[in-house]
């Protein structure tokens, strides 16, 4: 038994040491991570405030929207993923710049 207990406690360890790199532990670089994008994202948006306050408060409703989108849907697993979201993002794209095209279209024939 006791020889068993050993086994398990230098797995652990290799398992912990799997984990760190360095002198940061994974978890703690992903946090690093995430707050230097916010305040790189602060950063852009405050230039982009003083620059253009027309496109800093539409960056503002679209974070806006995309937070209210976030918190209503639920998160699901990467196995049951739908075959229409992969390529979602590309066909709204596709979709709003052909209407806007048709909107240029029409307004351009009155000027």
């Amino acid at each position: 038994m006791g020889g068993r207990q050993l086994v398990d406690r230098r797995h652990r360890r290799g398992a912990d040491a799997e984990r760190r790199t360095g002198l940061l532990d994974i978890s703690m670089m992903a946090t690093l991570l995430q707050i230097t994008g916010l305040l790189l994202f602060l950063a852009l948006w405050g230039a982009a405030w003083r620059k253009q306050p027309n496109l800093a408060f539409g960056i503002f409703i679209g974070v806006v929207i995309a937070a209210v989108v976030a918190a209503l849907v639920r998160p699901f697993d990467m196995h049951n993923l739908p075959i229409w979201l992969p390529p979602l993002p590309f066909a709204v794209v596709a979709v709003s710049l052909l209407c806007f095209g048709i909107r240029a279209w029409f307004l351009g024939r009155d000027r």
